[in-house]
């Protein structure tokens, strides 16, 4: 892949995640979690948005092979949305957000479906 390929790419993920963007407060972590959770992540902040209209997004990120979603300015059910999403990341891969599963290679967590976990050990060996 080109050089001017992965700019394309990486553009168009940025416009797609503009919504969560426009609302992370500077100085944090920002959204860093892997694109293979973008489409669970955006359906989060969908329902956050309709109930907590001002929320705002500290960091997401991937830590201990799930996902991490950090907000300011919401109590109640938003936190319950936040908790099954990072759920459902452990069962979304990571790299291209079809099925996956927790997987432990004895020095790092990640969640990966059969095909991308495939690739992962090719590129190892």
């Amino acid at each position: 892949m080109s050089d001017s390929d992965r700019f394309s790419i990486e553009h168009v993920r940025q416009e797609r995640l503009k919504p969560l963007l426009d609302r992370t407060v500077k100085g944090y972590g920002g959204i860093a979690h892997p694109r293979g959770w973008d489409t669970i992540v955006l359906e989060l902040h969908a329902k956050l948005v309709a109930i907590y209209p001002e929320y705002q997004i500290l960091q997401t990120k991937e830590k201990f092979g799930a996902l991490r979603f950090y907000v300011r300015d919401m109590v109640g059910n938003g936190f319950a949305f936040i908790e099954e999403t990072e759920e459902r990341s452990k069962k979304t891969c990571e790299n291209c957000g079809k099925p996956g599963k927790l997987r432990d290679d004895g020095h790092w967590l990640t969640t990966l479906c059969d095909d991308c976990q495939e690739d992962r050990e090719k590129a190892r060996r």
